[in-house]
């Protein structure tokens, strides 16, 4: 509607430029006679008026054009660059996604090894981002393989941590990882047997008061029956804390 406005307008004004040439015709039309205008002023009035009278159609024809709305085939190639657009944009919504690091789920950052403007390379030795959920806490238990026939599934367990062996947390157990897998060194001492391989089963720390860190060591000890000294059997070396 807007533009019909203007078309109009302009062939208001090509009509008013139209109707001045045509009346500077006649004048000029009227002087020839009598000598007081020249051929070439009646040529010159001609084209004048000529001219105001294309301008007149061409207008005309602009605001026929308006009214008559946009060609179909427009339409359809003005839609598809539409869906074009839409799709480079969403293009570009998965280009930056594939930019940012997002965690598969909630959970609280344990460790960063990357730095902004840092390479973000992956080092055989080391992981860029440690995430992990610390509602829950768990015991990573090792039971060497001479000790496996001892050990009995869901018996229950107690951790003490290094150095404060007044702490005791009760375990309650989760799983058993069936698979016996060569054991790793965690103490460090030379005393630690690492020539063997190791049973993991899965605990649950029941209280985790005063807390415990993920990583932290433990000392486990398993309710195996209770011997003539009223002590409990200790097939673990050592556990450590995992999430």
């Amino acid at each position: 509607a807007e533009q019909v406005a203007v078309d109009e307008t302009q062939l208001e004004e090509a009509e008013a430029v139209e109707t001045e040439a045509k009346r500077q015709l006649e004048r000029i039309l009227q002087l020839a006679p009598s000598g007081a205008a020249t051929q070439a002023d009646v040529d010159a009035a001609r084209r004048s008026a000529a001219v105001a009278t294309a301008q007149v159609a061409h207008a005309r024809a602009a605001l026929d054009l308006t009214k008559a709305g946009a060609w179909q085939y427009d339409v359809m190639i003005a839609k598809q660059q539409v869906e074009q657009a839409r799709s480079e944009v969403e293009r570009i919504k998965t280009e930056l996604s594939r930019l940012e690091v997002r965690s598969p789920r909630d959970g609280e950052v344990l460790q960063v090894n990357v730095r902004p403007g840092e390479f973000a390379g992956t080092p055989p030795d080391r992981t860029l981002l440690v995430l992990g959920s610390t509602d829950s806490l768990h015991v990573r238990v090792d039971i060497d393989e001479q000790d496996i026939g001892r050990y009995r599934v869901g018996i229950p367990g107690v951790a003490m941590p290094r150095g404060f062996p007044e702490l005791k947390y009760e375990l309650r157990f989760k799983r058993v990882e069936p698979f016996v897998v060569p054991k790793r060194s965690l103490t460090g001492e030379n005393t630690e047997r690492v020539d063997t391989r190791v049973l993991q089963v899965i605990y649950e720390i029941a209280k985790n008061e005063p807390p415990l860190y993920v990583g932290q060591q433990v000392d486990v000890f398993f309710r195996l029956g209770e011997d003539d000294d009223g002590v409990l059997a200790t097939p673990v070396e050592s556990a450590a804390i995992s999430q």
